[in-house]
């Protein structure tokens, strides 16, 4: 994994160098990141878009064949070659993609050890729009130097530090990534079958609990490059949703 924790490294390192800005960089790096992603974002939907619309043929096998286990699997076999639909092409992208973002969000998360190797952080701006540090989370309770404050036992220190602007955000990333992450389980779930969507129910309301938990307590570097990828996944849902039906993957 540290071949591609400092390949994404020099990456980002590279993009800064060029924009002089280590906000716009990651906006940059997220947008690329998503392209890079982009076939197996497709080949994923695709798989997905096969399997809602061969469902109502496959519940028509289970019924038929509920007493045949030997009979089904060989049924399905067919139907799955009449639409040259593989059951694993939906998983394998997932599996890929697993490596490719853990390497994406260690190198955001710790940009001292992975971009700035020269030990240039400190002098770099890590401010961007209404972040005063991308290397501490966008909230009220954290201080530009990346001190924490308790919301609760220390809300008259966080009111305070909000009056004299040393409060590092306003929690608007974070919560810009948790909507659009909900706004697109939406649209995915367009693409599944009912029974595609019971069993993702949990694992979605997971996936809201982690990126919450992400974005209000890594840097807001993470909860940048999370709602970016989300929001441009949107916009890929989108025209993917109006394609006519898909006959294979």
């Amino acid at each position: 994994m540290s071949i591609l924790y400092a390949f994404f490294g020099k990456a980002l390192f590279f993009i800064y160098n060029i924009v002089d800005s280590y906000g716009l960089a990651i906006v940059i790096f997220s947008i690329l990141a998503k392209v890079l992603l982009l076939p197996l974002s497709i080949k994923q939907n695709k798989s997905m878009k096969i399997m809602k619309e061969i469902q109502p043929e496959m519940e028509k096998l289970q019924k038929k064949y509920a007493d045949n286990k030997e009979k089904l699997g060989m049924e399905m076999q067919k139907l799955y070659q009449k639409h040259n639909y593989n059951p694993l092409s939906g998983c394998l992208p997932v599996l890929l993609q697993f490596p490719i973002i853990i390497a994406l969000f260690t190198v955001l998360r710790q940009p001292e050890q992975w971009v700035f190797l020269d030990g240039t952080i400190n002098a770099v701006d890590m401010s961007f729009l209404w972040v005063q540090n991308l290397g501490s989370p966008d909230g009220m309770n954290f201080l530009v130097d990346g001190t924490k404050l308790n919301l609760l036992s220390q809300l008259p220190q966080v009111i305070d530090a909000v009056k004299s602007g040393l409060n590092n955000g306003w929690y608007i990333f974070p919560v810009l990534s948790i909507v659009s992450q909900i706004f697109m389980t939406k649209m995915t779930m367009q693409l599944q079958s009912e029974q595609q969507q019971r069993q993702m129910k949990m694992f979605n309301y997971a996936m809201y609990g982690m990126i919450g938990y992400i974005s209000f307590t890594f840097p807001a570097g993470l909860a940048i490059y999370w709602f970016l990828q989300t929001a441009l996944s949107i916009v890929q849902q989108y025209y993917f949703l109006r394609e006519k039906p898909t006959k294979e993957v």
